[in-house]
C-alpha cells in the first residue's frame, strides 16, 4: 500500500512537471513576442497567472515601429546622413596615409603595420596572385597551390625524379637481338629475318 502512495506521488510530481514547462515555454514564447528577455520562469511557478502577467505586459517593441511616414523618413534621412558621414571619415583617413585592409576591408591607421585580421601592412600592397596555369599539362592551378599536381611548377620545370620518368627508355640493341632471337625460336621470324635484324642493329 506503501509503495503504491509513493509511486502515485511519484506520478503526481512528474505530471506538475511536465505542465510546468509547458506553461513556462508558452511563457517565454509570449514575453519574447513582446520585446522581452527570457520570461520561462513566471510560467513555470505561476501556471496560468504568470501567463496573465505575461501577456499584460507592454509592447517593448515600439522602438521598431514606426508612428508615421514622417517619423519613417526622418529615420531614413538620419541613416543615410549617417552612412555619408561614416564615408567622408573614411575618405579622410585613407587622404592621411591610413590603409584599407583588402582581407577584412578594415581601414587602420597609418602607424597601424598590421591589421587585426592577422594581414599585415607590406602583404596588403602587394599585387594579387591570380590563378596559374600548368605550362606541362595545361590544368588551371589556384595561387595558393606553387607547384601542379603533375609535379611542375610555375615556370614550368618538373622535379627529377618526373623528369627522368617523362624521358624516353633506351634500349641497347643487345636487347633488340635478344627479343628477335625469342621471335626466331619461337618460329615467328625466319633465320633470314633474323640475321636481316641483328646486322641492322649491330650496323654491320
Amino acid at each position: 500500500m506503501a509503495e503504491q502512495i509513493a509511486m502515485a506521488k511519484l506520478i503526481i510530481a512528474a505530471i506538475y512537471i511536465l505542465v510546468a514547462v509547458v506553461f513556462g515555454i508558452i511563457s517565454k514564447k509570449i514575453n519574447e513576442s513582446k520585446g522581452y528577455y527570457g520570461g520561462f520562469w513566471w510560467g513555470f511557478f505561476l501556471g496560468w497567472v504568470g501567463l496573465i502577467v505575461v501577456a499584460l505586459k507592454d509592447d517593448n517593441r515600439r522602438s521598431y515601429r514606426y508612428e508615421s511616414e514622417s517619423e519613417r523618413s526622418s529615420y531614413d534621412s538620419a541613416l543615410s546622413s549617417y552612412a555619408s558621414e561614416k564615408s567622408a571619415r573614411v575618405q579622410l583617413n585613407m587622404n592621411n596615409g591610413s590603409w584599407r585592409c583588402r582581407a577584412c576591408g578594415r581601414v587602420n591607421a597609418s602607424y597601424v603595420t598590421s591589421c587585426l585580421c592577422g594581414l599585415n601592412q607590406k602583404e596588403n600592397e602587394k599585387p594579387r596572385e591570380e590563378n596559374w596555369k600548368c605550362l606541362v599539362c595545361g590544368r588551371e592551378n589556384s595561387k595558393l597551390h606553387k607547384t601542379c599536381v603533375c609535379g611542375a611548377t610555375k615556370a614550368g620545370k618538373l622535379p627529377k625524379e618526373a623528369e627522368r620518368a617523362a624521358a624516353p627508355v633506351q634500349i641497347s640493341a643487345a636487347d633488340e637481338i635478344a627479343k628477335f632471337k625469342q621471335l626466331l625460336d619461337s618460329g615467328a621470324i625466319t633465320e633470314e629475318e633474323y640475321e636481316a635484324k641483328k646486322k641492322q642493329l649491330l650496323k654491320l
